[in-house]
């Protein structure tokens, strides 16, 4: 059974910075500066570790249940979460070719809604076949399940 501090997970909608980015397009600064809030939204997510290599985000996660988020290293503007379960390390994009937070059979608001919708329902993300439990968010700097 998951027991997750949802405190860490704060109520910033990064999605909405994204939405208002495709609106006003990227080419102009309001654009950009919405590209920034996004980014920085999302940085402020305790659980959210910025650029990190898949082997970087492999040696954070230590128990099952254990996840964080991640920009790609090789797939620019995307962003991934990766957990581990079953003592296999699990790694999910997150956005979709539209911009959209969802996994198989949900679209959410922000990456904030998909954890909180998923830790609080005690659901596990459903991908290819495999599922993805969200217990413990690692935290940025101190490494898994530090509590």
């Amino acid at each position: 059974m998951c027991e997750g501090n949802l405190n860490l997970i704060s109520s910033v909608s990064f999605s909405e910075a994204l939405e208002t980015v495709e609106q006003k397009g990227s080419g102009d600064m309001a654009g950009l500066r919405c590209i920034t809030e996004a980014k920085t939204a999302l940085w402020n997510e305790e659980c959210y570790h910025g650029k990190i290599s898949r082997r970087e985000a492999e040696n954070l996660l230590r128990n099952n249940g254990d996840f964080l988020v991640r920009e790609s290293t090789t797939s620019p503007g995307q962003y991934v979460l990766s957990g581990l379960q079953g003592g296999q390390v699990k790694h999910l994009l997150l956005v979709d070719p539209e911009g959209k937070v969802r996994t198989k059979d949900h679209t959410f608001d922000s990456v904030d809604h998909l954890i909180r919708y998923h830790m609080e329902n005690k659901l596990p993300i459903m991908s290819s076949g495999s599922e993805l439990r969200l217990c413990q968010p690692v935290r940025k700097g101190l490494g898994a399940s530090a509590f």
